[in-house]
């Protein structure tokens, strides 16, 4: 899954929940919510690659996405927690069409209030698995000097 697939398929699941939702603005600087009592503003962050295998063609690749949390209201259901909260229990485990992988919290946290316009953001990680055609010029080659 591409980043930009990413990063639509979380704002529609988000959507889905009635919160509204939308990509992290072109020109995030004095972004301020169009919408009462806010906004979650969904983007991708980046890729890490760990190790291949032994086989060399597979390779876990870790994405990273980060929901930003905007309002103005702090509790009840349509106020930052609640909305943290249930994005936390729909989004954990579940796995996108085309992902590969279930998604995955690994921080909320307070990110910053001002004029009281609250953010708090949530960074979730998708693991999904490689796959690589073997380019290797000694798969087909004898074990041994011997064969």
């Amino acid at each position: 899954m591409d980043a930009e697939a990413l990063e639509s398929a979380v704002v529609e699941k988000v959507r889905d929940l009635n919160i509204p939702a939308e990509a992290y603005p072109q020109n995030p600087s004095g972004y301020v919510p169009s919408e009462y009592p806010g906004v979650v503003l969904v983007r991708y962050v980046g890729t890490k690659y760990m190790a291949s295998d032994i086989s060399g063609v597979r390779k876990l690749r870790q994405q990273v996405v980060e929901l930003v949390a905007v309002s103005t209201v702090l509790r009840g259901n349509d106020g930052v927690y609640g909305w943290l909260d249930r994005i936390r229990r729909y989004l954990e485990g579940l796995t996108l069409v085309g992902a590969g992988g279930p998604l995955e919290l690994e921080a909320e946290e307070f990110m910053d209030e001002y004029n009281g316009t609250w953010q708090f953001g949530q960074r979730w990680n998708l693991y999904s698995k490689e796959e690589y055609d073997e380019q290797d010029d000694y798969a087909d080659r004898p074990l041994s000097a011997e064969d």
